[in-house]
């Protein structure tokens, strides 16, 4: 067992930290509405609505419909896999930049799955799906922008990961990249498992 202190797993369900007596919702709302962030201000607007039951927000930001959408991209990247040939590689690509302002961080993703596209080591994959989080980083006013996607092909991880830390250092970001091949397992009786 652990001996680490603080609350578990179980004190999260039903969504209420119990430290703040707030929900995951009310605490991401209150984060983005002091932090100076145009564009995290703007979202927590777009929450507080959806809280509201005004508007439904489908927002990245919302904990609740981030989950939701997580939910719906989780069953298309597994529809995508189990349509793919086994002979077919298939990888697991996070890219990560930690920035103080969201805006600034996803315009740097954005840059460097550009610059990703472009060069020797990623031409070996041909396509790929995914999708964009932001994530507040706990106890700090700093963001963590994440792009996690499933790739079809191989690629250089070594010259990749130069290639995105080059771009995030440019703009005095820190930055991070994970690339795991995925392999596949059949069962005795004909079903496919996938592995990291």
């Amino acid at each position: 067992g652990s001996t680490m202190n603080g609350p578990s797993s179980s004190d999260y369900k039903g969504g209420t930290t119990p430290h703040f007596g707030m929900t995951r919702s009310e605490r991401a709302v209150e984060r983005m509405l002091c932090v100076g962030d145009p564009l995290a201000e703007r979202e927590g607007a777009r929450i507080e609505a959806c809280e509201a039951r005004r508007v439904r927000c489908r927002s990245r930001w919302h904990p609740r419909c981030a989950r939701v959408e997580g939910i719906k991209y989780e069953r298309r990247i597994e529809e995508a896999m189990r349509a793919t040939s086994d002979d077919e590689p298939l990888a697991l690509l996070t890219l990560t930049i930690g920035c103080d302002s969201a805006a600034e961080g996803l315009d740097a993703l954005r840059s460097s799955l550009q610059h990703l596209r472009r060069t020797k080591s990623a031409k070996g994959l041909r396509r790929g799906m995914g999708r964009t989080t932001v994530i507040a980083s706990p106890g700090a006013t700093t963001w963590n922008v994440h792009l996690h996607a499933l790739c079809w092909g191989t690629a250089d991880e070594q010259g990749m990961q130069r290639r995105h830390l080059d771009v995030a250092a440019s703009r005095g970001l820190s930055g991070s990249l994970d690339f795991r091949p995925v392999a596949r397992r059949w069962a005795d009786d004909g079903t496919r498992t996938f592995l990291t």
